[in-house]
């Protein structure tokens, strides 16, 4: 079977490795083995090689990513939601850069026939990750339309980014976008000519932000990217804004301290699609619907930015780290 493996926490370029000599899975108890079509290199699946999130023994390399489609390939015991031969999207499968991958049943789901493969692969997590960052910004104050201030989103021309986008554009929110290239921001302005549009990576830019939020009170910071722009969000929150963190797109340090957030009752709050698995069944299973009805209708908001063979995954993760590109990189398990 191939597939990639880290051999250790790292720069992904390099501890990433393809090997054609992986052991085929087999599913326990509660588990789906799903024969992957596509699978999704997302910026948190990253986030864990550099981080060492679940490193892996020495002696035996650990898989990598986390989200996909393909075909339920067999199940294990007490599974009965999905059977061998249907078509699936899956999320939180431990090793999903790999030809047969194994997921919790509970997050492998059927995909209408008619939607491709490739935008199955995107079904889940990215709309999963959008709901729970709205329901965030409704509770932190800032998801009220015709509110007095406006929502900042930093890496807003992300895949989640589009999405949130997306989401207040239909609810009349004010949103202020920062992206990290004037690519980028051209393509954003184009898409949502409303929302005012940053780019972080030009001089002056945070007098640029300034003149955007024109004095209104800040409620809200959506950040997954960490660093200065982290820093930058959090010093023009109002009083008793909340920034919340979802991801960590820059590894230099925000230079924040435990105070900064006592001084105005400011506060930073994770936000995690792990998270999810916590909520009742029936949220759940309406954020699931609402995923797959979604990438149905709008099979635009599920952008790819390129397709590449598991054996490619070097040049893959290299597209998929530049910061100027639009959609989702995918891995595919080419014949």
């Amino acid at each position: 079977m191939r597939g990639i493996v880290r051999t250790g926490p790292g720069d992904p370029a390099d501890v990433l490795t393809f090997s054609d000599r992986l052991t085929p899975p087999r599913p326990g108890p509660g588990q789906v083995a799903v024969s992957m079509c596509a699978t999704a290199i997302h910026a948190g699946d990253l986030l864990g090689v550099r981080e060492g999130w679940a490193a892996p023994d020495p002696a035996r390399p650990a898989g990598v990513g986390s989200a996909g489609s393909g075909t339920v390939q067999s199940v294990g015991q007490g599974v009965t939601g999905v059977a061998p031969g249907d078509r699936v999207a899956f999320f939180g499968a431990a090793g999903a850069w790999q030809e047969v991958v194994l997921a919790p049943a509970a997050h492998v789901h059927r995909v209408p026939d008619a939607l491709p493969d490739d935008v199955a692969a995107l079904a889940l997590v990215n709309p999963l990750t959008m709901r729970m960052l709205m329901r965030a910004v409704d509770h932190h104050g800032g998801g009220a339309a015709g509110a007095d201030g406006p929502i900042l989103h930093a890496a807003a021309g992300s895949a989640v980014g589009t999405l949130v986008s997306a989401a207040a554009d239909r609810h009349d929110l004010s949103l202020i976008a920062l992206v990290r290239s004037a690519d980028t921001a051209a393509r954003h302005r184009a898409r949502w000519p409303k929302v005012p549009v940053i780019t972080t990576s030009a001089d002056g830019w945070e007098k640029r932000l300034d003149e955007a939020i024109g004095g209104r009170p800040v409620r809200v910071a959506l950040d997954p990217v960490g660093g200065p722009v982290s820093r930058a969000m959090l010093d023009r929150l109002g009083e008793g804004g909340t920034l919340l963190s979802y991801g960590r797109l820059d590894s230099r340090p925000s230079g924040f301290e435990p105070f900064d957030l006592v001084r105005r009752q400011r506060a930073a709050v994770g936000v995690s699609i792990e998270q999810w698995a916590g909520l009742d069944d029936a949220t759940r299973a309406d954020d699931v619907a609402f995923a797959l009805d979604l990438v149905a209708a709008r099979p635009d908001l599920a952008e790819i930015a390129g397709h590449y063979d598991l054996a490619e995954h070097a040049v893959a993760v290299a597209h998929a780290r530049r910061p100027d590109r639009t959609g989702t990189v995918l891995l595919t398990r080419r014949p």
